[in-house]
């Protein structure tokens, strides 16, 4: 779990949510929940809403009843993404992230506009009952203000910023369904070493390509819109899907990518985010803490040399580097060092004449860290792996002791 969640630390009790909830305490008496029985299911995750969030939510025991604690870790882990990336740009301006598919509960847009007072959200489905589920469900807890709820075309884009009146967004999130097709949606559920029955309705498990085929449309829309949504991300419940998936980003050249597993007993999901622009989040979400498995596919980790202790580095480091008149080199520990490209290249130094760099926006930006022992470069902006790999080389070279 997100270690912000607080399910990870403490299991809710539900004796205490049933003795505080007679729908609940009816379906689940001293708080035994049939996990078999959808109704059942639904009352507890409103008990939970109502109890640890302060939502009023309606559920449909007909329909997909979300967990709560699954459902959380996807939310603080978007506030994570948003958080280290405004800090990267120093923006200022209110957040507003798309919920795609909200379904009939909204939960996403109802915990992300709770948790954070400053956030808005729009949230979309392309299903009429969910809509107006949805739509009801904000309106009972008095956030129609700060949550727009619109029907969209099942065949249009997923992601249009326009359309929902906006410039631009700060984050999409989404649960897809997971399955192609009816047959599959049976055989999956049939394959479970635990079978549970709780009900989904056809628009919510299915969709053409399954939840691999959603991204794929999400990746098209992200290319044609480019950096007007600044973080796009999807949930998986498979993991052949997120291997195919970043497979797909990785053909594509879209490197600015990031990744997180969260586990709740026995089950796993993951979610994938990426941009199409410069601005790289810190190694804390690049490269979290996961299995093998998950390793060979997060993004290219920060390159880190052997060197002396800080003290004697980062001063022989700042004189190296600034005897370039294009680099901009600030800060004492980190270094921050920006530039227009590879300024640094001989193809560069034969184009150009040993002048200032030029004011403006900069290509390029990396961080030097210096440690016990080893001097970390960590890319923070830049759309070129070959510059920040090539920048790297500057530094290593100026860490090794004059002949």
């Amino acid at each position: 779990m997100h270690p912000r969640n607080p399910y990870a630390h403490a299991a809710p009790d539900f004796r205490r949510l049933a003795a505080a909830d007679p729908v609940l305490a009816r379906l689940a008496p001293d708080g035994a929940v049939d996990f078999d029985d959808p109704a059942a299911v639904c009352a507890l995750t409103a008990a939970l809403l109502r109890a640890d969030f302060g939502l009023d939510v309606v559920l449909d025991p007909a329909r997909l009843c979300p967990r709560v604690p699954n459902r959380l870790n996807y939310v603080l882990w978007i506030q994570d993404v948003v958080d280290a990336d405004r800090a990267r740009t120093a923006a200022d301006r209110p957040v507003v992230g798309l919920d795609i598919g909200t379904g009939v509960s909204a939960i996403y847009a109802l915990l992300a506009v709770r948790l954070r007072p400053d956030w808005a959200m729009v949230a979309t489905d392309a299903d009429a009952a969910a809509v107006a589920a949805a739509a009801a469900n904000v309106a009972r807890n008095g956030l129609a203000e700060r949550i727009a709820v619109v029907a969209t075309d099942p065949a249009g884009p997923l992601v249009d910023p326009a359309a929902l009146g906006r410039a631009t967004l700060d984050f999409t999130m989404c649960n897809p369904p997971f399955y192609g097709s009816r047959v599959e949606a049976d055989a999956g559920a049939a394959g479970k070493a635990v079978r549970r029955t709780t009900a989904a309705a056809d628009p919510e498990m299915i969709t053409p390509g399954g939840e691999l085929g959603f991204f794929r449309r999400m990746l098209a829309d992200s290319e044609r819109l480019g950096d007007a949504v600044r973080w796009y991300t999807t949930m998986f419940g498979k993991l052949d899907s997120l291997v195919a998936a970043v497979g797909d980003l990785r053909a594509r050249a879209l490197d600015n990518y990031v990744l997180a597993e969260f586990v709740q007993g026995d089950t796993r999901r993951w979610a994938l985010g990426w941009a199409i622009h410069g601005t790289r989040l810190p190694p804390e979400l690049v490269r979290p803490a996961v299995g093998a498995r998950l390793r060979p596919l997060l993004p290219r980790p920060p390159a880190t040399f052997a060197a002396g202790p800080p003290e004697a580095v980062l001063p022989a480091l700042q004189a190296a580097l600034r005897s370039n008149p294009h680099l901009a080199v600030s800060g004492t520990g980190p270094l921050r060092v920006a530039s227009h490209g590879d300024v640094w290249s001989r193809a560069f130094r034969r184009r150009r004449p040993d002048a200032p760099a030029p004011p403006g926006d900069h290509a390029f930006a990396a961080d030097i860290v210096a440690g016990a022992g080893a001097v970390t470069v960590v890319w923070v902006y830049g759309t070129q792996p070959a510059v920040f790999e090539s920048f790297c080389g500057v530094v290593q070279r100026a860490l090794r002791p004059s002949e």
